[in-house]
């Protein structure tokens, strides 16, 4: 891998941030080429993740590959990455430092979940799906029902940390409306 990486001419680094199980501060680093390849885990310990210290560390691995190869600098949204980000821009005015576009659209969909509205629709479906699960004879018609149907999609509740999964729950619903 540092051979592949020290022969590209251009990469961009992308970092996050967060405690593990046991509270542990962790920042986890992947360089894409633009394959992303995981680099690094640095085990924060007790350093604060301040944007001072997240731009040592982060110039820290740009150097182990060739700072001046490094375009883009990607990382959540929080302040302390942007300004670990903003910090390392005015080493090598070259990067452009990004926010993460998979967090922001998360961000939004968890507001969107949020609308009064777009909740007791999703607990209506949640609520309709439950009951179907939990009833075995229910359960039961709706496999006989399915049969010579092209549908094979079970019923799938969404869960608390993935907001996609919300869509993943609704479109089973629609293809079990039968």
């Amino acid at each position: 891998l540092n051979e592949e990486l020290n022969a590209c001419s251009y990469l961009h680094l992308q970092c996050d941030g967060w405690s593990n199980l046991r509270n542990e501060g962790i920042i986890n680093f992947l360089i894409s080429k633009p394959q992303p390849a995981y680099v690094k885990s640095l085990n924060t310990e007790s350093n604060p993740h301040t944007s001072e210290y997240l731009s040592q560390e982060v110039e820290k691995v740009m150097k182990v590959y060739g700072a001046n190869k490094f375009l883009v600098l990607i990382g959540d949204n929080a302040r302390n990455i942007q300004k670990a980000f903003e910090l390392t821009k005015l080493k090598y005015p070259h990067v452009v430092p990004l926010g993460c576009c998979a967090h922001i659209l998360n961000l939004l969909c968890q507001d969107i979940v949020k609308i009064q509205e777009v909740t007791v629709f999703i607990m209506q479906a949640i609520n309709i799906i439950k009951t179907v699960k939990r009833s075995q004879r229910l359960s039961s018609l709706l496999i006989k029902s399915r049969q010579g149907e092209d549908s094979t999609q079970t019923l799938k509740l969404p869960c608390a940390t993935r907001w996609g999964s919300h869509v993943t729950s609704l479109k089973s619903l629609k293809a079990n409306k039968i």
